[in-house]
Order: C-alpha cells, then structure tokens, then sequence
C-alpha cells in the first residue's frame, strides 16, 4: 500500500500592496563598484524584493480563509542589498528558450498570461488523440502529466506550483505581471499533489524520471517530508543527476535541523530561506545538509485564474507566500540562466557556481553557504 504524506507546509499567502514605478537603473553595491542592470517593465516588480529591493518599506496584504472578505494590511522593512541581484544577472543573461525547468508540484495554470508562453511543449506528441505518439509511456501528454491521478492535464487545483513557476520563469519585460528569474526559459508542468497539497513517494519519482527522459534540465522540487523516502526516490534523483539535470529542492519549514527528503539528497541542492532582514529565517530547516539559501518571506508570484476551492487564502492572478518553497524556484531559475549562458554546465559545476558565490546572511542557523545572488554566480562563469 502506497504511504501518502503531505507536502511541505505552506505559509500563510499574502499579497503585497506597495506599487512603485519602475525604471532601468543601477545598483550601488557595497564595494562601491556601480553595476550595469536591467529593469524590466513587468509592473508588479516593484513588489519582488527578492528580486531588488528597491523600496525598504513594503506591505503585505492578507486575508484569513474564514474572513476572506476582509483584507489586513500589515508593513514590512526590507534590508537593502538582501535580494538576490536579479538585475545586474539580467544584464549578463535573461534566459534561453532551449533550457527547460520542470516544476513538480501541485500543477500550474497554464493559462496565465504571465506563464502562457513560457509553458514546455511536448512537440512529438498529438494533442487529444488518445495515442502515445512519442512512445515515452505517457498519452497525449502534450505539456506534461498529472501523476496523482495518472492523466494528462497538469492543470493546478491547489495554487502552490503556479506560485513557484512564476518565481522561477515568469515570462520577463512583457508588460504583465512581475517577472521571474529566468525570463525566457521553459517550464514543464509536472503535477504530483493533489488539491488538499498531498502527494505520493512514487509520484515524486515517477515525475523526476519523466522530466529527465523528457528534455528537462533543471527540476524545482517544493515539496517533501521529513519521513525518509523509499529508495525509489533516490534512484530517480540519481537517475536525473547521471543524465545531466541540475535538482534542487525545498530544506522544509520546520524550523529544525532535521533532515528534509528529497533535499537531503547528495545529488539535489537543498535549499533554506532568509527573510527580508537577510536574517536565516527562524522556520527554515538548517543544518550542513543545506546547501543554500534564498529569500523565502512574502514572495510575490504568479497565482491560478480561476478560484481555488481549498486555498481560499488565495488571490486570484498574483499574491505573497511564504517558505522555502519559495526559495527553491528562485535557485532553479538561477541555475537555468547558468545552462542558457553555458549549455554545457555539469549539475556539479552549476551547483559548485551558486554556492561558491553567494551573499552572507546572519544568524545562528546554518541554511547554506549563503542567500543565492544570481549576478554573481554569473560573473564567475563569464570571468
């Protein structure tokens, strides 16, 4: 019998409200070296800090699922130079079409006009004609598959891969929306949780070894538990590895230095969360187990079009979440601009080129070898 367990645990959404305008400009880092970066003019940048924090003073907006009529505003202070350099990276490398990122998660919505483009298509194979054209296993999977009930509409019912695929690749500089790390990149909807966020160990390696077989090269993983994982999960993960594909994954939201799975992997890159402060956030899983770390409170991304039955919480188009799972996107769209600037990155090489160049955080907890800053992972490659 197949052990269901639940997914990592999803903080309370929220929704930024400060909008500011936006412009091309320049960042002064602490070295005093002015960099060139570029802006793009999604409106809703200005609300990804964890992209540029260009405003110290941010809010938050969010509504309790049994009060979800009302609307709580609620300020926060952002540290400057706590985002992760998006900017200057952008002037380096935006994202190629040719990378693919596979989202495992509860689906994604891709219907949203700032993911639409972006979405992975499966060229080899038929829509709707109810025969596996390709003969990879997998019918009429056109944009992927839903491994919880074993169809081919990946379609999000839950809202927490719609989230994460924006953070990593929400379709950049095109007057919509916000923007993700990789502007450009494809994103490849593989659907493992269900809509109440629970999933099974064998989806989860199913899901990895069709992203792996499929053209994927990197895989974001926001899930997991800290319940050790059958073996069949660590073979796949090796499996991916062998084949080329970087895999990075959420540390956990438990605040405890208490192994994580899948992140706990020798071949995934486990991921922690900083908060605006640039502080090691006091529910992110620590330990020398993690690798690195990202901003993960109140990150402003993509949500489904359509209402969410079970996560009420949830604005419609676009709100804030919080957790590592939200960390971990921004890692995989970092390491799919590394793949679009040098197709020929080994897993062991992107991963050595963002842990090697990373920003300090504080803290007592070790969450990694630093909070990600994609600019200068970037530099080094191109040095």
């Amino acid at each position: 019998m197949k052990n269901k367990i639940i997914g990592i645990s999803i903080c309370m959404l929220m929704v930024l409200t400060a909008f500011s305008a936006v412009a091309t400009t320049t960042k002064q880092e602490k070295s005093s070296l002015v960099l060139s970066s570029v802006t793009p003019n999604d409106p809703g940048f200005s609300k990804q800090y964890h992209l540029q924090t260009s405003n110290r003073l941010m809010w938050a907006a969010f509504r309790f699922p049994f009060l979800n009529h009302f609307t709580y505003k609620l300020p926060f202070m952002v540290k400057p130079d706590s985002d992760i350099s998006a900017p200057e990276a952008w002037a380096i490398e935006t994202g190629s079409p040719d990378v693919v990122i596979a989202i495992i998660d509860s689906g994604i919505d891709y219907t949203h006009p700032d993911l639409q483009a972006n979405i992975w298509n499966n060229t080899d194979e038929i829509p709707s004609n109810g025969i596996d054209d390709d003969l990879n296993g997998y019918i009429d999977d056109v944009m992927g598959w839903e491994f919880y009930y074993n169809t081919s509409d990946p379609k999000d019912d839950f809202g927490h891969g719609t989230s994460c695929a924006g953070i990593a690749a929400a379709a950049g500089n095109n007057s919509v929306g916000i923007a993700g790390v990789a502007w450009n990149c494809k994103i490849m909807p593989l659907k493992i949780l269900n809509d109440s966020g629970w999933f099974y160990w064998e989806g989860l390696a199913s899901a990895i070894r069709y992203a792996a077989d499929n053209g994927a090269d990197i895989i974001s993983m926001s899930i997991g538990d800290v319940n050790v994982s059958p073996t069949i999960v660590e073979d796949a993960v090796n499996y991916a590895y062998n084949k080329g594909v970087f895999l990075c994954a959420a540390a956990g939201n438990n605040g405890k230095n208490t192994p994580f799975y899948p992140a706990v992997y020798e071949n995934v890159t486990a991921v922690g969360m900083t908060n605006p402060k640039d502080r090691a956030h006091l529910l992110s899983n620590y330990g020398e187990w993690v690798d690195i770390a990202a901003p993960g409170m109140w990150i402003y991304s993509t949500t489904p079009t359509y209402p969410i039955p079970k996560n009420i919480a949830l604005f419609e188009n676009y709100s804030s979440s919080g957790g590592t799972s939200f960390a971990t996107p921004q890692v995989a769209g970092a390491a799919a601009l590394l793949k679009s600037k040098d197709p020929s990155l080994t897993p062991a090489e992107i991963k050595a080129l963002l842990c090697n160049n990373t920003d300090p955080y504080t803290g007592s907890h070790y969450i990694g070898t630093g909070r990600l800053n994609v600019y200068k992972a970037l530099a080094a490659l191109t040095r």
